[in-house]
């Protein structure tokens, strides 16, 4: 990676914040009971299995990472001393919970939470790279990186979840697709001095986005080779081995694969057209491969060699573990999903244990869960929206139609523009399509949220947006949507948006523009505070939450 001081400015701040935050829930969980104290169960887990594995476990374990073992983080622990053990383990894949019990079970926690910080540290120094390819802008590319590392589920990416891990290895796998350049291209750019056909930098006020530099855009590359193809596949695989919705990175080496053929058809290179269209399927069926193998495991334990009752564990580890043990006893262990026409361990036990699927979670008890994932649902549709309305024909054919038309038509009302107006976000009267253009890319290519190489990160923004909805506990949505580099993308827009509101004021004396850019910023940044905060607070003391 070029300039690498910037990228360094970016890992520095990333890690710094997330440092941060892991003290804050370290006292936290020190200052305030827990409400739920099932996290105390693990330390009998351990006894029953080997005593003398306790007390090494206690000597090595500081009690600050005592705080972060709740909810979810207590079966990929469990998962990474065991194995395995019971049914509703399946529900979580395996990389994770593997790479944290490299060094033994007595060093779990302390390895797992040294891979989601560093992993965060990752994430957003890729994203960075992705954000200033794919936007062609170097102030939203900017502000972009900064909501990724202040994001509302900023509290996951900091404790013993799997989402930093998955959110790096996707943003390695984007990075292997876009961000690979031909020759000359810039990647970075902290100082004027890098970039001498770069004009002179404008008075800007200070705002904590820029400590992280001034980004430049850079080139795109004339073709995708293979073996970035296969980079990005391998990456996106490994995502797919930790979450179950790696599986829809499958899309981008798909579209990558699908664009790559129509080009090279377009220059009569039928070889090479048919080696994309075959590579692509099998780099697809690579990153589809892990859900299989996960569920091909669940059924040899379970259906091929059916546990006995010895062999389960009686210790409980929260009431769904318990209720497992139950079922299993009274059904005689064999499990009901066995007998299926296509046995899926996985869909069952998101099902059985947790209450995953349509429209079940649409009760009036939770309200207040559908409540709390407004926020990013909301913004995600309001991004799609207006996304749709810039570029409908593009969006609406596969991110594959790009007209000349439209890109006349940004270049020729980009010229129409005074100086001063260029490379900033347009002042919308709405979220959908701006009376104004987005800034200009490379080639009089539009730039910005609204460009045309945003599109293809805008289907699984809104598929997953819907998942999230109608199919799975509705307030996982903030964490499960903050993988999606659109989604920041969106916000920049927004807050670029806001401080040309602002200066339209000192300039124009608009003041009612000038007002809506102040609320929209104090309302994008306050919610994303405060969701840390309430994180900090609520998650270490075990306390419902996202």
């Amino acid at each position: 990676m070029q300039n690498e001081p910037i990228a360094w400015r970016v890992a520095t701040l990333t890690f710094l914040i997330r440092s941060l935050q892991f003290i804050l829930l370290a006292l936290s969980d020190h200052c305030f009971s827990d409400y739920d104290t099932s996290k105390l169960l693990l330390q009998s887990v351990d006894r029953l299995h080997n005593a003398e594995e306790q007390i090494q476990t206690s000597l090595s374990v500081p009690a600050l990472s005592s705080g972060h073992i709740t909810w979810d983080s207590v079966f990929f622990l469990e998962i990474s001393k065991r194995g395995y053990e019971h049914e509703q383990f399946y529900a979580f894949f395996p990389l994770f919970p593997a790479l944290s019990g490299l060094l033994g079970p007595s060093m779990v926690p302390v390895i797992a939470l040294l891979i989601c910080v560093t992993s965060s540290v990752v994430m957003a120094t890729l994203f960075a790279s992705l954000s200033q390819r794919i936007l062609q802008n170097p102030e939203e590319a900017r502000m972009a990186v900064l909501c990724l590392i202040l994001n509302q589920a900023c509290t996951f990416h900091t404790v013993a979840y799997s989402e930093s891990l998955f959110g790096a290895l996707t943003m390695a796998g984007l990075y292997c697709l876009y961000c690979q350049t031909t020759q000359g291209s810039r990647k970075w750019s902290g100082d004027s001095h890098l970039d001498d056909s770069a004009p002179p930098p404008t008075k800007q006020e200070p705002d904590l986005s820029t400590l992280l530099g001034t980004l430049t855009p850079i080139s795109q590359p004339k073709r995708l080779s293979f073996t970035h193809l296969f980079a990005a596949a391998f990456f996106f695989t490994l995502g797919s081995c930790t979450r179950a919705n790696g599986i829809i990175n499958c899309g981008y080496v798909a579209h990558v694969s699908i664009e790559g053929a129509i080009q090279a058809w377009s220059r009569q290179e039928v070889t090479r057209s048919f080696l994309y269209l075959v590579l692509g399927a099998l780099s697809s069926a690579l990153v589809a491969a892990p859900l299989a193998v996960h569920q091909v495991q669940g059924f040899r334990v379970f259906c091929t060699n059916p546990p006995t009752p010895s062999s389960i564990h009686t210790t409980i580890l929260g009431v769904e573990a318990g209720t497992g043990i139950a079922d299993a006893e009274q059904d005689g262990l064999w499990r009901p999903w066995c007998s299926e026409a296509l046995p899926r361990i996985y869909s069952f036990v998101q099902e059985h244990y947790w209450g995953i699927g349509w429209f079940k979670y649409w009760r009036l008890e939770q309200a207040p869960n559908f409540l709390l994932a407004s926020p990013a649902l909301m913004l995600t549709w309001c991004g799609v929206w207006s996304y749709l309305s810039a570029n409908p024909r593009h969006l609406l054919t596969g991110g594959f139609q790009k007209t000349s038309a439209s890109l006349r038509n940004f270049t020729t009302t980009s010229q129409a523009l005074p100086k001063s107006q260029k490379g900033h976000t347009p002042i919308g009267e709405d979220l959908g399509a701006s009376s104004m253009p987005e800034a200009i890319g490379l080639a009089g290519e539009p730039g910005g949220f609204h460009g045309l190489r945003v599109a293809v990160h805008i289907y699984p923004w809104a598929f997953m947006s819907i998942l999230s909805l109608l199919v799975m506990h509705v307030q996982v949505s903030t964490r499960f949507l903050s993988c999606c580099p659109a989604l920041y993308w969106f916000l920049a827009h927004l807050l670029t948006k806001a401080e040309t509101d602002q200066s339209s004021v000192r300039h124009n004396n608009a003041k009612g523009r000038g007002m809506r850019g102040g609320i929209l910023k104090t309302g994008i940044w306050g919610v994303s505070l405060i969701y840390i905060a309430l994180g900090t607070l609520l998650f270490p003391n075990f306390y419902p939450w996202t």
